[in-house]
């Protein structure tokens, strides 16, 4: 995967080439946790509100690019899609039950420490 070099708050980032404008506009203006869960939760994970307060920015940072491209290519978009952040690898977002009907919400998980 072709990565780009960003700057955020004095650290420098490695980032999916093609979304270091992304990933820095997120970091100046991060979202809260109740909002990141909302976004998370429009592509099937439903993270725990503890555990999200614990999130470092970048994994913060990460979730809402990832998610919010997630959901805009689900509805057709023509948007580049960001590949599945590393800490999320292996953690199935909820589907709907096996007839495929959704339920009301997506599946907790918990990040592994």
């Amino acid at each position: 995967m072709r990565t780009v070099t960003i700057k955020v708050h004095g650290e420098v980032w490695q980032v999916p080439y093609g979304f270091g404008r992304s990933y820095v506009d997120e970091a100046i203006d991060p979202a809260d946790a109740k909002t990141l869960r909302d976004i998370m939760n429009l592509v099937g994970w439903d993270p725990d509100p503890q555990d999200v307060e614990t999130w470092p920015l970048r994994m913060r940072v990460e979730a809402v690019v990832y998610c919010g491209r997630e959901h805009l290519s689900a509805s057709d978009n023509p948007v580049q899609r960001h590949p599945v952040p590393e800490w999320l690898r292996g953690i199935e977002p909820w589907k709907g039950d096996d007839r495929g009907v959704w339920g009301p919400a997506p599946t907790p998980f918990r990040r592994a420490s």
